[in-house]
């Protein structure tokens, strides 16, 4: 990570970002992240492995980008590594939202709509809150759109949380 220095006892909210984006070939790809603060007396230090699948873009048909959760949003002015799909976007750390925070905001990217739905095609983008344990759609969270099929469409988006009780949820974007 490249991040500024900090004070610990001055930043003890603080959050740490930084963005990498590396382009892998398509197919299986295994990812294994190590950190560890250089400038600890302690040997402290995390590693986490995943095994990635990539999609080739140019032969797949219609698919759905990871979905980024956002903290802060604004338009890009000058490209930077926090810069994707025209916007600067502050990744929202975590997956817990306190009841006052009102809403989810987040980043997808809808790849080669127009392969599988001819351009200039109309579809429907689902955007919803379903129980992680029953897999049930709540009824109450929900966002749909009408969109227009092209090769490459950015969604941004909020999603009303305000009324939402405790629990465990998944996020779910579907076309």
């Amino acid at each position: 990570l490249q991040t500024n220095e900090f004070n610990i006892t001055d930043s003890l909210m603080a959050d740490v970002y930084d963005v990498k984006r590396i382009m892998i070939p398509a197919g299986i790809s295994y990812l294994e992240l190590s950190v560890k603060d250089l400038n600890s007396a302690t040997i402290n230090s995390f590693s986490s492995k995943d095994t990635l699948n990539a999609m080739d873009a140019v032969t797949s048909g219609l698919f759905i980008s990871n979905i980024q959760l956002i903290d802060f949003v604004v338009p890009t002015g000058t490209e930077n590594r926090f810069s994707k799909g025209g916007f600067d976007i502050l990744p929202y750390h975590g997956n817990y939202y306190a009841s006052d925070q009102g809403k989810l905001t987040f980043y997808t990217e809808i790849n080669n709509a127009s392969k599988t739905l001819n351009t200039g095609g109309k579809y429907l983008l689902n955007c919803y809150l379903e129980n992680a344990n029953t897999g049930l759609q709540l009824e109450d969270f929900f966002v749909r759109k009408r969109m227009k099929a092209e090769n490459y469409t950015v969604v941004l988006s909020e999603f009303p949380i305000a009324n939402l009780g405790p629990g465990t949820y998944n996020f779910v974007v579907e076309v």
